[in-house]
């Protein structure tokens, strides 16, 4: 399969493209995938990373379907009552991560406006 001409980026991200250009490839062939998703599977924070010191009650559930789809839960621990939830997708391009990829960000959000979060390991 070819690409096509690049799509042209916001001139204001020239310098962080530029910055990150050396270390992050700017496409990816199906051969890569393996390596990629190799090299951030140990960068998953841990379940007691996520609790941020027992703020976070943190459970993985199960939603139902076909095929049925896991789900990170981040409930502050002080929560009794039901909540608005933070719905959150990693951004890993339906190519790699997991849902705990980038949640931390959610979890300070929940954590100051008593929300819980939830994240979804969909499919890679």
């Amino acid at each position: 399969m070819t690409a096509g001409t690049p799509v042209p980026f916001d001139a204001e991200l020239g310098a962080v493209l530029q910055a990150v250009g050396d270390h992050v490839p700017r496409s990816m062939t199906a051969e890569q995938i393996p390596l990629f998703r190799q090299l951030i599977s140990g960068a998953a924070p841990s379940e007691e990373e996520l609790s941020a010191g027992g703020a976070f009650t943190i459970e993985t559930v199960t939603a139902p379907g076909e095929p049925d789809v896991s789900l990170l839960v981040g409930r502050p621990a002080n929560l009794r009552e039901p909540a608005a939830a933070i719905y959150y997708m990693h951004g890993g391009g339906m190519v790699f991560g997991d849902a705990r990829t980038g949640v931390h960000e959610p979890l300070d959000w929940a954590a100051e406006l008593g929300l819980v979060v939830v994240a979804p390991d969909y499919r890679l």
